[in-house]
């Protein structure tokens, strides 16, 4: 029986360097796909939420690289995640205080044409609708 015996030297820094060039470009596609299937997932009713979804640039730090996909609109984690059975009340204006002239008393909404006013409401909640987790997901599968 013989012995075969393979000695592998690596210079880390070069090897950094050719990984950089070859598996930076590839992330940046995959972020790209991830914001564009995103996109294609989110529910639309103004284009806020749509337009808010952006990648961040790729980042390495020694041979670890991230980048991110993110929905920055003020409401997208409610969207994304869903919202649980919740009470809605009147906004109290800061300028005036609470129980002062200009701080709001009712909830004003329109119903089939007609304005409803009033002191609270219950929210159903909503369905998780995970349009960044499932656009991660479809892209990662496809590749």
């Amino acid at each position: 029986m013989s012995d075969v015996v393979v000695r592998l030297n690596l210079d880390p820094r070069r090897l950094e360097t050719q990984g950089r060039r070859v598996l930076r470009p590839a992330m940046r596609s995959v972020l790209r796909q991830i914001e564009a299937e995103a996109k294609n997932r989110t529910p639309v009713l103004t284009g806020n939420l749509r337009r808010s979804i952006k990648r961040s640039p790729v980042e390495t730090t020694g041979m670890v690289m991230r980048g991110t996909v993110t929905a920055t609109a003020d409401y997208a984690a409610a969207v994304h995640d869903g919202t649980r059975p919740h009470v809605i009340r009147p906004r109290v204006d800061t300028v005036f205080g609470p129980h002062q002239q200009g701080a709001p008393s009712a909830l004003r909404f329109t119903i089939g044409g007609r304005t409803l006013f009033r002191k609270m409401v219950q929210h159903p909640g909503t369905k998780p609708r995970p349009f960044l987790r499932d656009a991660a997901e479809e892209v990662v599968r496809r590749l």
